[in-house]
């Protein structure tokens, strides 16, 4: 019996790392994964990169933001969310100044398309 990968994740190492649809991803070793990480954040990175808490020029633009994730999400734990936000209000000058265009909203019961027993967008 074996495990197969989650397939989002997979498609993104065969498609855009690998770039090759017929890549074995059970070959991967520990230094091929830190070779293929380095790779992907260099690449990719300044373009579909999330982690960066440093948002002065969306703020100065007007920018507002909100962020909510949902606490049964499946695919993505919301520790991750909360701790991206954590940042933000560290490196934009504290909880109340990141308030003035930032907020975080956890949402208990829904899953990551927003369906379950929580609270949801209407149908």
């Amino acid at each position: 019996m074996g495990g197969k990968p989650f397939s989002i994740a997979l498609e993104y190492w065969l498609y855009y790392l690998a770039q090759d649809a017929k890549w074995d991803w059970s070959t991967l070793t520990y230094a091929g994964f830190e070779q293929f990480w380095t790779r992907s954040v260099e690449q990719y990175g300044a373009v579909i990169g999330t982690d960066d808490p440093d948002l002065t020029r969306f703020r100065d633009r007007g920018g507002k933001v909100i962020i909510d994730h949902g606490l049964a999400d499946e695919l993505i734990p919301a520790a991750g969310s909360i701790d991206y936000y954590q940042r933000v209000q560290q490196r934009m000058g504290g909880a109340k100044a990141t308030a003035k265009f930032a907020r975080l909203f956890l949402v208990p019961g829904v899953n990551h398309g927003f369906r379950g027993a929580g609270a949801q967008p209407p149908a």
